[in-house]
């Protein structure tokens, strides 16, 4: 690095020249500065993200709190409706997963279900 007074080389991190006393502007890598740009980037999307998910949990807590109150009964136990709509969920995506393999036969016409 050089004196912008001077031009004698100053060692890195001086603050003041040693040749003429001239305070050293301290310069910032293009790099830091794309650094700083992409952080500020990243705490406005995390504010977003936070503020999406703040809305989606106002919006949903009034539903859960309506499925939690109920009450199915099935073979003498009893479950919340929450719960219930989430084994639904479950079944659903476990046969889902099979579906690739499953072979489909109707009124004697087969068919294999394939990508």
């Amino acid at each position: 690095m050089n004196c912008n007074n001077c031009g004698n080389d100053i060692a890195e991190g001086a603050k003041f020249c040693p040749q003429c006393g001239q305070e050293v502007e301290v310069q910032t890598a293009p790099e830091t500065e794309n650094v700083k740009e992409e952080t500020k980037s990243t705490q406005v999307n995390m504010e977003a993200a936070q503020q999406k998910a703040d809305q989606l949990a106002q919006k949903m807590n009034p539903l859960a709190e309506k499925l939690e109150g109920r009450d199915i009964e099935v073979a003498g136990r009893k479950f919340t409706l929450l719960q219930v709509i989430l084994f639904a969920a479950s079944a659903i995506n476990i046969i889902a997963c099979f579906l690739p393999f499953a072979t489909v036969s109707f009124l004697g016409l087969s068919s294999s279900v394939s990508w």
